[in-house]
């Protein structure tokens, strides 16, 4: 794993903002952050019937960043950054930056605007578990030549997707199957390294 910009994990994890407590299924020894939408007895979430369908990182549908010209890389860390509540930094990157990229490109931009990341390029699980617990989500390489953001693990152990080709909707893959997937693609992934905006409050 990489971090960019005097940031470091450490300092990354501490700078986490607990939300609820849960542990993940199976893995019961290590504690799991969860929106209040997930916590058991809520009757509804904003934009879902379903409680559990709300993802660790949920942005409006009008924020998620869709794709421009090709840039999926650059769309997905820009929902990153807008769930972080890095709005001008969006502005900023796509008046900037386009077209395809990898992750080392979205890096060297973010260093260009100024941007703390971290990042990784060893198909890491260990990240992806830190960008769900901590509520950042990532940008990641997944789907053949596509780039999509990831919002965290379900309350199933599901990875959630949100593809900037439809930001409709959100795509579920149980664990082993999106590791597999990610991996084959290179198992690359970064994030921004700011404070997650709070979660939408659940109503009863």
């Amino acid at each position: 794993m990489r971090v960019g910009w005097l940031a470091t994990f450490t300092c990354a994890l501490a700078g986490c903002e607990p939300v609820v407590v849960s542990s993940r299924p199976g893995r019961s020894d290590q504690p799991v952050l969860r929106p209040l939408c997930a916590v058991d007895g809520c009757t509804y979430c904003p934009g879902s019937e379903n409680p559990r369908d709300a993802p660790l990182t949920e942005l409006a549908e009008s924020l998620r960043a869709r794709n421009y010209g090709g840039s999926c890389y650059h769309a997905a860390f820009q929902s990153v950054l807008r769930f972080q509540g890095r709005h001008e930094d969006v502005s900023r990157w796509r008046s900037s930056f386009s077209g395809p990229a990898y992750v080392q490109d979205i890096a060297r931009c973010a260093e260009k605007l100024g941007i703390r990341y971290a990042m990784t390029t060893s198909g890491d699980e260990a990240f992806l578990d830190w960008c769900s617990d901590t509520r950042r989500g990532c940008a990641i390489n997944c789907y053949d030549a596509h780039a999509v953001t990831f919002c965290g693990w379900d309350a199933e152990d599901n990875a959630v997707i949100l593809d900037n080709r439809n930001t409709s909707k959100f795509y579920r893959y149980p664990r082993k199957k999106f590791l597999a997937m990610w991996r084959a693609q290179g198992g690359t992934a970064i994030t921004a390294v700011y404070s997650p905006v709070p979660p939408i409050p659940c109503l009863d």
